[in-house]
């Protein structure tokens, strides 16, 4: 198994690829699990960028930037996302579950509403609503905690 779960599937959904797995992941399992997407996702930002370069390509720049431009926000330590999986494991790994759970949701309502704010004003200045729809579709995505079957 990868890190002491057995791997069933995997899938694509709203909240991107997904690992459905059984068994259990220790809480440094479940960290290295999630910052494994943000890492590809830099490392394909920088295999575009040099294809970019050495084709003279520049929609090869702009798949580098967006790849990066997911990666940093993949990092955002909210659930479902990957930094809010990190952010969780740490949570976990030192704090009673309840408290844990608590931070969880605080976390998860600040990025949401510095988003928010940030999409906000990034329309009222012309910048169109992509922040504003990433902060709405992290506050309405679901929160994807790692059960003892879950979604990973």
């Amino acid at each position: 198994g990868v890190l002491g779960a057995r791997v069933r599937r995997l899938r694509f959904g709203m909240d991107g690829l997904c690992i459905v797995y059984t068994g259990a992941i220790s809480y440094p399992g479940q960290f290295a699990a999630a910052l494994a997407g943000p890492l590809a996702g830099a490392a394909l930002a920088i295999i575009f960028a040099g294809l970019g370069a050495e084709m003279e390509s520049g929609f090869l720049y702009v798949c580098a930037g967006l790849s990066a431009a997911l990666s940093v926000f993949n990092l955002l330590p909210a659930l479902p996302l990957d930094g809010g999986r990190m952010l969780s494991a740490v949570l976990r790994a030192f704090l009673p579950l309840f408290r844990a759970e608590r931070a969880e949701k605080f976390c998860r309502a600040a990025v949401c509403s510095v988003l928010a704010a940030g999409g906000a004003a990034c329309m009222l200045l012309g910048y169109g609503a992509a922040l504003e729809m990433a902060a709405v579709w992290l506050a309405l995505s679901s929160p994807g905690i790692v059960k003892r079957v879950g979604v990973l």
